[in-house]
């Protein structure tokens, strides 16, 4: 038996004597934040929050509900500001983040909340100037040699199969789903009723997708084949009684969903080698845009690019504006128009000829 050394045992009952004891509002935030994760709350959201609200207290140095005060939130402004890094619209979801803390705190301690009067319109701006993304959609001629070279390659990527990341980005193509809804699709969410195929994310509140609103999305059969037999091959060959209704489609971790572009662009990266292999033993020149992630105007694809992809598709084949509302559900058809409206082509001569004889 190992003697014990009294002189480190005595250290380490001192240690945690003078270590300091948790404050009362590290108390309340920790509980508010336990109360959004049994909400189901996204992990990444979760993540996000608890990270603010720890360096808020941190800046603020704050330790009951009575030291808050307004200027502690301009002092938290201009400490992640100096950073240079965050957007104004990060910023500003921060401080409602807190926001709301205190205001569920406020209401639990029957007091008024410190922070009501805190306009945060009269604040000047602050953080750097969101940058905005212009998408393009992927020509189908792009899609199918994508589509084959990752076939042929076999490659896995953050443990994702070849067949699984096809069938991810036939599904986002076929029904506009982001990649955050894409990551929250379940075995029982593929449905076949009166001969239609579908994919339905409604769960528990319909918190899987970006509205809070249930959403069904038709697909064609083959597709709905696929994943059936990706799944059955999956679970059934090796331990069919883990196979639940309630597995994940495409099992992968929140780091692997939270870099899903880095892992399409990585596809395209190595697709777009052997295209130009490919051209330059044929001789033949090659299309410097095809599979570039950013084209020669800036144009950028990434995951939700074959979202955008989906509604083009659609509106190159004729569909009417009302039925691409839908399927992308947009709120209001005015985003529609505003996103896809320019991809119609224009027919006023057309139309103007249609119209009833008036000599």
């Amino acid at each position: 038996m190992e003697a014990i050394d009294l002189q480190d045992l005595c250290s380490a009952a001192t240690a945690s004597l003078d270590a300091p004891a948790r404050s009362e509002l590290e108390v309340a935030w920790t509980t508010w934040i336990e109360t959004k994760a049994k909400a189901k709350r996204d992990r990444s959201y979760i993540a996000t929050l608890r990270s603010t609200m720890k360096e808020f207290l941190r800046v603020s140095k704050a330790r009951t509900f009575s030291d808050l005060h307004p200027r502690q939130l301009r002092a938290y402004l201009k400490a992640r500001e100096a950073k240079g890094t965050y957007s104004r619209s990060y910023l500003r979801g921060q401080i409602k983040s807190i926001q709301a803390f205190v205001r569920s705190v406020a209401e639990d301690l029957d007091v008024e909340d410190p922070f009501a009067r805190f306009d945060l319109r009269r604040l000047p701006e602050v953080g750097r100037r969101g940058k905005s993304v212009e998408r393009r959609m992927l020509l189908l001629d792009e899609w199918e040699y994508l589509r084959r070279h990752m076939f042929e390659q076999n490659a896995t990527r953050r443990r994702l199969t070849a067949e699984m990341r096809i069938l991810l980005y036939t599904v986002a193509l076929q029904t506009g789903y982001r990649a955050v809804e894409c990551s929250r699709l379940r075995v029982m969410d593929l449905h076949v009723e009166g001969g239609k195929t579908s994919l339905e994310l409604s769960g528990k509140g319909a918190q899987r997708t970006k509205n809070g609103k249930p959403a069904r999305q038709y697909i064609k059969p083959d597709l709905a084949d696929c994943i059936d037999g990706m799944i059955r091959r999956r679970w059934d060959d090796v331990m069919p009684w883990l196979r639940r209704r309630d597995s994940k489609i495409f099992p992968a971790g929140l780091r692997t969903w939270q870099n899903i572009a880095a892992v399409l662009r990585q596809d395209l990266s190595a697709a777009r080698v052997a295209y130009r292999e490919q051209r330059a033993k044929e001789g033949q020149p090659f299309d410097p845009d095809f599979l570039t992630a950013v084209d020669s105007e800036g144009r950028v694809v990434d995951f939700h690019a074959l979202r955008y992809t989906c509604g083009a598709w659609l509106v190159h084949l004729n569909t009417d504006i009302k039925t691409v509302q839908k399927i992308m559900r947009h709120g209001t058809i005015t985003l529609t128009l505003d996103t896809y409206g320019h991809m119609y082509p224009g027919n006023d001569w057309a139309a103007v000829l249609k119209m009833p004889d008036t000599l």
